[in-house]
């Protein structure tokens, strides 16, 4: 079918599109990254994330969501905070 090989780059940028300006966010398809330098700040960006997917009417899958996490791994890959390297 027409469309089905592009539709993930489609929700790709639409997710970045959404995303955008809020520092200390990265996309992945469906996978959104939430950092900050201490938990306020985090708190305020999670905010913002979870406030703008619900407002182009996208939900969480509460069982996948980690928070506070050190580390995340996702496509094979361990991704770990700086603060805990250094």
């Amino acid at each position: 079918m027409y469309g089905v090989a592009s539709a993930p780059a489609i929700f790709q940028r639409l997710m970045e599109e959404i995303l955008q300006g809020v520092p200390g966010v990265t996309v992945f398809i469906n996978d959104i990254r939430v950092t900050g330098p201490n938990t306020n700040v985090h708190l305020l960006r999670l905010e913002e994330v979870l406030r703008r997917l619900q407002k182009y009417g996208l939900r969480r899958n509460k069982e996948k969501c980690d928070f506070f996490s050190d580390r995340i791994e996702y496509c094979g890959y361990m991704n770990i905070l700086v603060s805990e390297v250094g």
